[in-house]
């Protein structure tokens, strides 16, 4: 299944531009999975290159790390923002278009240092 997507901004720089996708793409270097917005292909250094635009507001970019998928894999946890931001705009929710419950998940910066202390540096 395929899903309209959303024109791009800016198009300055754009050799093509995709009008529709599959509804989730797996970035092989980041741990959600995203619901794409829109797909550029442009030209960089001679060389091809993907940016992908999600719901959530982030861009990927480049070329062999995409694969576009008809649905999340059951392991995986699909990003929350993009899910709310694509629902709101009137797309199938990822539990109609997978036929089955989809676990959401998001990105939360832990701080890894000066956890027991009561002082820190930041801000000093």
């Amino acid at each position: 299944m395929k899903l309209a997507l959303k024109r791009p901004r800016h198009t300055g720089d754009v050799a093509s531009v995709a009008s529709e996708s599959k509804p989730f793409v797996l970035n092989d270097r980041a741990p959600l999975i995203h619901r794409p917005r829109s797909i550029s292909l442009y030209n960089l250094h001679k060389y091809p290159h993907l940016a992908v635009r999600n719901w959530c507001g982030s861009t990927h970019t480049g070329m062999k790390k995409f694969t576009f998928l008809d649905e999340v894999p059951a392991d995986r946890l699909l990003c929350a923002a993009c899910e709310s931001r694509a629902t709101m705009a009137g797309l199938p929710s990822a539990d109609s278009l997978c036929g089955r419950h989809v676990h959401l998940g998001k990105m939360i910066p832990i701080q890894q240092c000066c956890t027991d202390t009561q002082e820190s540096t930041h801000g000093k």
